[in-house]
Parts: C-alpha cells; structure tokens; sequence
C-alpha cells in the first residue's frame, strides 16, 4: 500500500517558478519580512512522533510524542506555524507518506515547511542509507521503513520556499550537503538574502532514536532556543550554534546542520520569523527588566542594562575609539565608551558602536562559557558619502551571461555601481533572453534574482525541430488490467527524469538519412550484409534486395526511414555530433525517455486515450480489440506528422515506424528509480512505439518490443533527442 501510495505523488518541478517568485514578489526590504501584512509565506509543520512500536521487538522511544506537542505549541505561538500531528498510532507508514503528499499540495511556492520526526530510525554500516520507522513498521522488514532518500524525494517535489527535516533520530550522513558560514554581522540583507533563495536543509541529532525518561535533549534544546530567542529574524544556523555545544555531548554520531544533497536547495536557509504578538510580550518584558535594571545601575554605576545578560561566569569586554560613542548589544543600549569584563551570557551578541559623523560599527562576537570575550571597536569617520552601492545578480543557470542595455560595463559579482536605473540583459544558451530593470540605490547591498527559462524548442537546420521535455516523475509500464495481450515484462514503477531534453517532433526522415549517407559515404549493415527483413504475407523475410532505399513500398523524402539497424543509429549519432558546431549532444532516447515523452501527462493506454483511431495513427486498424473502433488496414510509411500530435507537440509516437531506443532489453529494477539507462549489455536493443504492421495492442506506450542490434526491418526507424 506504501509503495502504491509513493508512487501517486505528483510532480511538483517548481523551482525555476520558485526563484523567479520570489525575485518578483518577495519581500525587498526587511520591513516585509514578517507575518502580517508582508510578504512572506504561510508556514507548515508537520511533526511525527513515536513512543512505543506495533512491533514489540522494536525498543521505544520515551516522550515522542510530547516532544512533537510541545515542538508544535512553540512553532505555533511564537512563530505562526499552522501545525499538524502524527503520534503513536496514527503515525503509520502509510499516513505520513500521505500527511506528506497533503502537505505537498497544499503549500505555495513562497511558503516555509518543517517535517519533524521523533522516534527509532537506523543507518546503515556505510553511513548511506537511513530510515525512520513507522507506528507499523516490521523488524528487520526495510520496506516497511521510511527510507531517508524517499523523504529526500518528496522534498525535491514539494515547491514550497524553504523546507526544513528535523530528524530527532537517524538520517543518512550521506544525503548532507554544504553549510553556509556565520556572518559577523547579521544585517537585514543577511536575513533577506537567505529567505530569497529557496533552501533545503536537514537538522539531525546524531542520536539512534534512544532517549532518557522525558524529552530528549535535541528537541529540548531547540524548543528553548526559540522560545528564548528575541529577535526578529533568527536564522537555522544562529539556532544550531546555540544548541550544538549540548548536542555534541550526548550524540553517538556527529549532529548535523546542512542543506540536502539532490533536493533543489538554492543557497538559502529557513529563517523563524517572530510573530508581532510574540515581539510585543518580549518588549513588554524588556522594559519591565530596564526599569529594574536603571534603578540598580543608579545606585552601583555599573554598565549591565541589557536584559537576560547578566549571568556571572562569561564576561565581556569592548575597547572603543571614541570616549563618547553610544555601545549596544543585542540592541539593548550599555551607555557610553569603552565596556570592562560585563558579565554576560553564553552565545552569540551583536555589538554596536554608533556616534555621529563616524560610520556604525556592527559586529557578532562570541562569548564562551566561563571565559571572557575582548572586541576593539574601532570608528571612521564618514568623509565622503558614497553614491555608489554593491550588485548582487543571481542567475538560473548560473553559466548565464549578464549584460548592461547601453552601458560600457562588464557585470562581476558584488561590484560597486553608481547609483540609479539600469537594464540587465541576461542570456544562456537554449534558455530565453529575458531583460530586467533594476534600482541601485547607494549604500545599499542592491540583490536580484534572475531565472531564465529553456526555450520551448530548438531547430536543427536539417533535423528540425526538437521540443523541450522537461523533468518530472511519471508511472512507467501498464497495470494488469490494460490488455490481454500485455506482456509480463511492463510491470508499473515510478520514474524520475531529472534531466531536461529537446526530443526530435519527427521520426528520422528518409530525406534527412538520405543527407548522412551521402555526406559520411555510408554504407548501412543491410547493404553491406544479406538485406533488410520484409514483410510478406504477414511473414518477416530477409532478403539482400532489401534497404534503407528499397523498402518494399513506395516512399518520398517525407517518410520515415526504414531498413536501419541499432548499428547503423549509433554511426549516425557519432557523424552528427563530430560535425555539429553547438555545444549540444544527439543521441537515442533511452526507453524511459520515450515512454514518458509518449506519455505527455497520459496515464491511459495511449496518448490519446483508451483506444487508438485510425484516424490518429499509422497503424494495422483492421482488427477487433475490445470495445475499439475497426480502422482500416496500412500498407506502408506514411508522411511524417500527418496524424494530429500528442499533448507535447510529438508526431507519431504511435505508429508509422517502431523506434530504436538505447537501452539494452532487461527487466525493470525493482522500486522507484531515477534515470534508468536498462541493463549494462545484452542480445537485444529496445524497440518501442508500433508501427504501420502493428494492431492497436501492440501501438500501446507501455508496449516493450526487441531486435537485434544489428538487424533491419522495414517497420522500423528512429528520432533522437539532444542534450543542451
């Protein structure tokens, strides 16, 4: 049930939708940057947790469960989380992959997500591969886990913003990728910057899933650091800094706190946004704290007004410059010059030395536990107002060129412009030229975000056109209530594309070959051996009269080629890509390619639905199958694109000729893949599609046929696609 569960997952490709969002309609200044009335976001979480196993042989996990409650309430009330728990019980298998997949559509694309998981997991040996279980999982049974790279894959589907795996148990070393360095100092870009790139991140605690009576640790930990958090903004890794210290000493395995691998993380990070209600009770209590705390200073003239600050066993010192600057931390005003051994918390403070006429001076410092922290806060003076501010330009793809529209100018990243109006030009190869007004605005870190999309098709001079196939997901082979004359080896499994293509709209044109044989001075393996095979009287013949130029029927330059064997694709390819002048690859599609492109979104029999027309294709239509229509009989190639295209604008994907595909013929592996290519060798190549001897049945896009590489009939041809 799980796995059929898995495999109805939508495709959810919306990355390039997300970037370019939130270039336009993100928040732009820091002002934005919160729950009402701004810019951002609704936020979800999702929070799963397990005390005790249907499997009695599978140990518990004391306080799961409340650890996921308690999680939820501060999510909730501090940062405006709408939450949904999966405890005990109700955290089955099969209702968190669904909790999952309601989530995923029910999240925009601005939107912010956690997924929490408290209870037992395991790794591996290796270190790579991880699982959570579920309420019903079986010891020992690892299809009934949740497999790490599975979660990885709905996050890669998921279009939200930012999503963040809190995993208080196991996940896979393996599937982390890089983590961005702690600032000095944590300005309003910092912040704006990691909300405006999508992010993919992963928190875990290193721990298998064991814990003492009451909440573990690792959640406790991160339940008080936001619950004690004042400030606006708080970034993932000002969270990890506070709570890795603790972290690490009760972890058997390292915590980690990074972006994950393979899931559409785009150098952002997930950022908690404090809610106004939230902010209002923190100044309610500072100023009950000041006022306590202005009294104490009158009477001892000491510098310790900041709230929370005073602990007794950190101290910090700040040597200032200019005897009559104003010192801040954490926002909280200290007085006046230099600040000697205060005692302070334990973690990260901003200090602030601002005086009039000298230019402001942020910086973080850390305080360590029982040691005393130094800073020499040293004031410019401001000479000169600038007018120029610095450019920041992030492109999809990052190879793109950028340009400025009239200007002698050559873009490098985070340059100095004068301030004003200017038009970017930004430009790659296969992708559409877009332009962009911007405003640099001096003093300012001046940040846009530019995402170019694929052209929609690209023409070969002499090949035509290709159309873009972009990545997706799709369920490949056919059920077993397709047909009686389904063969065994289409069993249904879920494939993921991540690659974009351009296939050719056309089958191989006789013209077009014609073109390489003469050009390459080629000779095909039916010319130079015994003959392509004929059909006569529904019998297959080889004879050496036989080829690519003698079919056995009537043909123009228009119609497909036939007579051409697997060999004699591969020598074509070779010739095409050694002669093509652009940075491009041709080649065979490889049989997942095809099905999903014969598909276009189709999860019937065919591309047109469930039965096929004579009208629609080129195919035997004289034969009674089902509840179909009886079409008439064909007695050879037709025209290419004669018949009305499928919703991918591909002509003939049914019928016409069968097409040699790359792939070795094999079983399909087990489980979900990613980018099959088929086995690594066999006897015979892949051949899909039908053809104009082909019945209905046998024109289906599920339909697995084989030949010979080396063998050549004269129902069978090819088309390529091309790799930017």
């Amino acid at each position: 049930m799980m796995n059929r569960i898995l495999s109805a997952i939508s495709i959810m490709c919306m990355a390039s939708l997300v970037t370019a969002y939130s270039a336009l309609c993100g928040p732009g200044k820091i002002e934005d940057m919160k729950h009402k009335d701004g810019k951002l976001g609704a936020y979800h979480a999702l929070l799963i947790g397990i005390d005790d196993y249907q499997d009695s042989t599978i140990p518990g996990v004391k306080s799961a469960s409340k650890a996921a409650n308690e999680l939820a309430g501060v999510l909730k009330q501090n940062y405006g989380f709408d939450t949904d728990l999966l405890t005990n019980k109700k955290a089955t298998g099969e209702n968190i992959v669904k909790a999952i997949q309601v989530l995923s559509q029910k999240v925009g694309i601005d939107d912010t997500v956690i997924i929490y998981f408290s209870g037992r997991g395991d790794v591996d040996s290796s270190g790579k591969k991880g699982y959570w279980y579920p309420y019903d999982a079986k010891a020992g049974a690892v299809e009934s886990y949740v497999d790490n790279e599975r979660v990885q894959g709905f996050i890669r589907d998921m279009k939200a913003n930012d999503i963040l795996v809190i995993s208080d148990s196991t996940y896979a070393d393996t599937f982390f990728g890089s983590a961005h360095k702690l600032p000095e100092e944590f300005s309003d870009a910092y912040y704006l910057n990691l909300y405006n790139k999508q992010s993919r991140w992963g928190l875990t605690s290193g721990t298998d899933g064991s814990k003492e009576n009451g909440i573990s640790i690792f959640t406790d930990k991160i339940i008080q650091a936001l619950k004690g958090n004042e400030k606006p903004h708080f970034s993932l890794q000002e969270l990890y800094e506070k709570i890795k210290p603790d972290i690490r000493k009760s972890s058997i395995r390292p915590p980690r706190c990074r972006s994950l691998r393979n899931t559409g993380d785009q150098g952002g990070e997930p950022v908690f946004v404090l809610l106004a209600s939230a902010l209002e009770k923190i100044a309610a209590a500072k100023g009950s704290d000041e006022d306590k705390n202005s009294k104490n200073k009158a009477k001892s003239g000491d510098k310790t007004g900041a709230k929370d600050k005073i602990i007794g066993d950190s101290t910090l010192s700040v040597a200032v410059n200019i005897s009559d600057a104003e010192v801040a931390m954490d926002g909280v005003p200290l007085g006046k010059g230099a600040v000697n051994k205060m005692a302070v918390s334990p973690g990260i403070h901003l200090i602030e030395v601002t005086r009039e006429g000298y230019v402001p001076f942020k910086k973080n410092v850390i305080v360590k536990r029982g040691a005393l922290a130094s800073l020499n806060a040293d004031l410019a003076k401001v000479e000169v107002k600038s007018t120029k501010g610095n450019l920041q330009v992030t492109v999809v793809p990052e190879t793109a060129d950028i340009k400025f529209v009239g200007q002698n100018i050559a873009y490098t990243p985070g340059m100095l412009m004068e301030k004003g109006t200017y038009t970017l030009e930004i430009s790659a190869p296969f992708y559409d030229k877009q332009s962009k007004d911007i405003v640099v605005k001096a003093l300012e870190n001046n940040m846009y975000s530019v995402n170019l999309d694929p052209v929609k098709s690209v023409h070969h001079k002499t090949l035509g056109n290709f159309v873009l196939i972009n990545p997706g997901t799709f369920t490949m082979g056919s059920p077993d209530s397709e047909s009686a004359m389904r063969n065994s080896n289409e069993k249904q499994h879920k494939v993921t594309l991540s690659r974009r293509i351009y296939m050719q709209e056309k089958e191989m044109t006789l013209g077009q070959w014609r073109w390489f044989i003469k050009s390459a001075n080629y000779k095909t393996e039916a010319e130079a051996g015994e003959g392509a095979h004929i059909l006569v009287d529904y019998n297959w013949e080889k004879d050496s009269e036989y080829n690519w130029g003698i079919p056995g029927f009537n043909q123009n330059d228009k119609h497909p080629v036939v007579c051409v064997s697997w060999n004699d694709t591969q020598a074509f390819v070779k010739w095409v890509n050694k002669n093509s002048k652009e940075s491009i690859t041709f080649r065979l599609p490889t049989e997942a390619e095809w099905e999903y492109a014969c598909r276009a979104g189709s999860k019937d029999r065919f591309a047109f639905g469930h039965c096929l027309l004579r009208e629609q294709a080129n195919f035997e239509g004289n034969a009674k199958w089902e509840d179909c229509p009886v079409g008439v009989s064909s007695s050879g190639t037709g025209e290419v694109g004669k018949f009305q295209p499928n919703a991918w604008g591909l002509y003939d994907m049914h019928g016409n000729v069968m097409e040699w595909c790359q792939d070795w013929l094999g079983n399909y592996q087990d489980g979900d893949v990613t980018d099959p290519t088929g086995p690594q060798s066999g006897t015979a190549k892949v051949v899909r599609g039908g053809a104009w001897t082909s019945y209905a049945y046998n024109s289906r896009s599920a339909k697995r046929y084989s030949r010979s590489p080396n063998e050549s009939y004269s129902d069978m041809g090819f088309r390529l696609v091309l790799e930017p």
